[in-house]
C-alpha cells in the first residue's frame, strides 16, 4: 500500500493494519527532522482513509478532494482553526470520512492549540486529524495525550540513494546529504546542487585571501537565516569529504570554525558580521 514510500516500515505497517480493520485513531501526531518523509506518508495515509470510506469506489483521490484539508503554516493562525473546528459538524461530501492535515503542527501558537484542544477532546466521528511536527516540545502535552504518536526519523544514505534512483537521477554523493524535501527539489529544479556547489567555489575563494569575496558572500548569507544554515551545513559536509581524501588538518580547523559560526548564528546576533569575522579569519596567505 505504501511500498513507494521509503523507509519508516514500522510506520508504515502500523497505518496498513488499522487501514486494514477500519479502525482509526480520532487523531494523529507525525513528527522527526525536517525533510523525513513523514508529511508524504501523513497525505497517502489521508488518502487512503478517505478512498475507504468513499461511496463512489472509483472516484481518484487527489490533493484537492473536498474531503480533504491540507493545512501549511499559513493556515496556523487562530481564525483559520476555527474555521477547521467548524467543518468538523458538517458531514463529509463524498464518504464517511474527513481528513485533516495540519503541517508544522509545532509552529502553532498555544491559542490556536487550545481552539483545537475541545475537538480532539470531543471527536465527531468521521473526522480525523494528523498533525505534522518536527519537535514534540513545540506541541502543549494536552494536545499530545490526545493523539497517537508516531515518531520518524532521518533517511539513513541507503534510503535516500533509493529515492534518487526512483526519481532518475544520478547517486551522487553531494545529493545524499541533503533531507528527502531537498532531495524532491531537485526532480523540479536539477539546477540546485549546483547552486550549492557555487556557493563553496566561493567560499574556497574567500578563505583563500580573497578579502572581497569574503565581504560579498557575507553580505549574502547574512541576510537570511536559514538559507544561510543549509549553505553552512553543505561547506562543514564538503570539507570533511575533502579531509577523509586528503587527510589535511586545515580542513578540520575550518570545519571547527563553521561549527562555532553555526553556534552563533543561532543568537541572531548580526548575522553578517559574524560571517565577515569567520571567512576572514580562516583566511591563508
Amino acid at each position: 500500500m505504501f511500498e513507494d514510500i521509503i523507509g519508516h516500515e514500522r510506520q508504515k505497517k502500523l497505518l496498513e493494519l488499522q487501514l486494514g480493520s477500519g479502525q482509526y485513531s480520532h487523531s494523529y501526531l507525525f513528527y522527526g527532522p525536517s525533510g523525513s518523509g513523514k508529511r508524504s506518508l501523513a497525505i497517502r495515509f489521508a488518502k487512503e482513509i478517505l478512498r475507504k470510506g468513499l461511496y463512489n469506489k472509483e472516484r481518484v483521490i487527489t490533493d484537492g478532494h473536498p474531503d480533504l484539508y491540507l493545512v501549511d503554516e499559513t493556515g496556523l493562525n487562530i481564525k483559520e482553526v476555527r474555521e477547521l473546528i467548524h467543518q468538523t459538524q458538517n458531514k463529509p461530501l463524498e464518504g464517511s470520512n474527513r481528513v485533516f492535515v495540519i503541517d508544522y503542527a509545532d509552529r502553532m501558537q498555544p491559542v490556536s492549540q487550545n481552539a483545537l484542544l475541545k475537538t480532539l477532546e470531543e471527536p465527531i466521528a468521521g473526522n480525523v486529524f494528523i498533525l505534522v511536527a518536527e519537535r514534540l516540545a513545540g506541541i502543549l502535552p494536552t494536545i499530545k495525550s490526545r493523539c497517537q504518536i508516531l515518531k520518524f526519523d532521518a533517511l539513513s544514505f541507503d534510503e535516500k540513494r533509493k529515492v534518487l534512483q526512483g526519481l532518475g537521477r544520478p547517486v551522487e554523493a553531494e545529493l545524499l546529504f541533503f533531507d528527502l524535501d531537498q532531495i524532491l527539489s531537485f526532480k523540479e529544479d536539477p539546477e540546485l546542487l549546483n547552486h550549492f556547489d557555487s556557493y563553496f567555489k566561493r567560499f574556497k575563494k574567500a578563505v583563500g585571501g580573497d578579502v572581497l569575496e569574503a565581504l560579498a558572500l557575507s553580505e549574502e548569507l547574512g541576510a537570511d537565516k536559514n538559507k544561510a544554515g543549509r549553505v553552512l551545513e553543505y561547506f562543514i559536509y564538503r570539507l570533511f569529504e575533502a579531509y577523509k581524501k586528503s587527510g589535511d588538518r586545515e580542513n578540520l580547523v575550518r570545519i571547527n570554525a563553521l561549527f562555532e559560526l553555526n553556534r552563533r548564528l543561532n543568537y541572531n546576533i548580526n548575522l553578517r558580521l559574524q560571517w565577515e569575522n569567520s571567512l576572514l579569519n580562516l583566511q591563508t596567505e
